[in-house]
């Protein structure tokens, strides 16, 4: 059985299971712990209102509350068939399917406690923008591969031109520190981003500015003095002149720091490889939760980039 305990030992070993170091997941678990204890006050595992005091079986699934949170970290990373998953952890599927949705469900709201969610609509992002002086922005598209759905009309919906395979699509917003701010609703794989982000109606603060990809054209966030970067958009028949490749150069040494987000993201293999989970909203909440844990690694290990007025200005 898969321990906690014993692999916290082999750091290496810890952070490729898991994404997490062991100092980083045990401060993650102080949250964990609180959140899972509260809900066993006032709920049952299988989410009923509780009617007996709650009490840890020595012998039930997982007593200990760091193999929980060990089991859903685990999950999350690998994207493991749940017979692996059970196989792994001394458990029968159904009992890891549970603790799937149970665990998860405690994870996020520990990571709410963490204040690493982004932003979900606009009026929270105004909120949460006013409490910083952050002015950089960056915006991209992220798609994630998912089950072929055997209806064909939901298929023609989800279907990707771009990756040439079924996705679920969401827009992001992250700062000039990587920070994810805003995430977007789940969309279809077929929806475009401009699209996504006009129905999101972003608002970002006055005299700040969003860099942007060509995917984003005629996109302008709610805010007169928001200022729109984006690289020059070859024409068709005509080519760009070299002024033009040379300022698209520089605009991609910026916006790198967008294309490092959605890998961050993506670090947790379940949003980077086909998720299997079909129970409705799930997908939106892993989602929501790789971006919280991106958001949460970067409190502990900060990333750290030239001066963007200096690389536009060079």
């Amino acid at each position: 059985m898969v321990k906690y305990s014993e692999i916290k030992n082999n750091e290496v070993q810890f952070l490729a299971l898991t994404s997490l170091t062991v100092n980083e997941f045990e401060i993650l678990l102080v949250h964990f712990q609180a959140c899972w204890e509260y809900n066993m006050k006032y709920f049952t595992f299988d989410g009923k209102q509780r009617e007996r005091a709650y009490s840890e079986k020595s012998n039930g699934i997982l007593p200990l509350v760091e193999d929980k949170l060990f089991f859903i970290m685990y999950y999350l990373k690998n994207n493991l068939l749940q017979e692996t998953l059970a196989s792994n952890f001394n458990v029968t599927q159904p009992q890891a399917n549970k603790c799937i949705y149970r665990y998860k469900t405690v994870l996020f709201e520990a990571l709410e406690c963490a204040e690493c969610l982004p932003a979900r609509n606009r009026q929270d992002l105004k909120k949460l923008l006013s409490q910083s002086e952050e002015v950089e922005f960056y915006a991209d598209g992220v798609e994630r591969l998912i089950p072929r759905n055997t209806d064909w009309d939901v298929q023609k919906d989800q279907y990707s031109g771009k990756k040439k395979t079924h996705t679920d699509k969401n827009v992001v917003f992250s700062d000039s520190g990587c920070k994810i701010c805003y995430l977007s609703d789940t969309e279809e794989g077929k929806t475009h981003d401009k699209k996504i982000a006009d129905t999101a109606q972003v608002e970002l603060p006055e005299n700040s500015t969003c860099f942007l990809d060509t995917g984003f054209v005629g996109y302008q966030p709610n805010g007169s003095s928001i200022a729109v970067v984006m690289p020059t958009k070859k024409t068709k028949g005509k080519k760009l002149n070299d002024e033009e490749k040379k300022q698209n150069k520089k605009i991609a040494q910026v916006r790198v720091k967008v294309e490092h987000v959605m890998s961050g993201i993506k670090r947790l293999r379940i949003v980077k490889d086909r998720i299997r989970l079909r129970v409705s909203g799930i997908r939106d909440s892993i989602m929501e939760i790789a971006c919280a844990l991106h958001n949460f690694r970067l409190l502990f290990r900060p990333w750290n980039y030239p001066d963007t007025k200096k690389i536009l200005q060079s």
